[in-house]
């Protein structure tokens, strides 16, 4: 793991910010081997306690090394591109009177055209839709969905971890329903939920 952008900057968004990169055991072992890629948001609370918010971090990197022995989930790059002050206005695919945000657009623009290309040149990854996932939680879960809706061609498959449908009385859940009559859908789609609901 290594924070390997720590200024990465956004001509979409007009900000910066640090970008995290876990590699799997494979890639390091083998320099033929190419990793499907895993975009993860809120990049400093995945791997390291001292940047987490509130100090508890998810440990994706320990949970992939574990995994990546037993087989049980496939080896993959995993990119973490840190939240800013704007996490509200970049994770949020509408506005509202009561929080603002909708600047999800912006901010999957920033994913498609600026950070996926770097990823893709900088490492062997596999760079197809159905090799790339988008995976977030609350907020993070709200604009993977939207990712999901809006750029299944890119991200085929999609974790959404709490997602916040309540956002914008649930807007999301009729773009989601949109995607009945949409001739591309993302491929796999994970939902949890904990059990107070959202």
């Amino acid at each position: 793991v290594s924070r390997r952008w720590v200024d990465f900057r956004s001509t979409a968004l007009n900000n910066t910010r640090g970008v995290w990169v876990y590699l799997p055991p494979t890639y390091l072992e083998n320099t033929t081997f190419r990793a499907p890629v895993v975009y993860m948001h809120d990049g400093q609370n995945l791997f390291d306690a001292s940047t987490a918010f509130g100090g508890t971090e998810w440990q994706v990197d320990e949970t992939m090394n574990r995994t990546a022995n037993d087989g049980f989930i496939a080896e993959a790059i995993v990119v973490g591109p840190e939240n800013t002050a704007a996490r509200i206005d970049e994770y949020t695919p509408t506005s509202t009177t009561q929080y603002g945000g909708g600047q999800g657009a912006t901010y999957l623009r920033f994913l498609v055209d600026e950070l996926k290309p770097a990823v893709d040149r900088e490492y062997r990854t596999r760079p197809g839709r159905e090799s790339t996932v988008v995976i977030g939680s609350s907020l993070g879960g709200l604009i993977s969905t939207y990712a999901g809706v809006q750029k299944p061609e890119v991200f085929g498959n999609v974790g959404a971890m709490s997602p916040s449908t309540w956002w914008d009385n649930r807007w999301i859940l009729g773009s989601v329903a949109g995607l009945r009559a949409a001739p591309l859908r993302p491929l796999k789609v994970y939902v949890d939920s904990g059990n107070a609901g959202n």
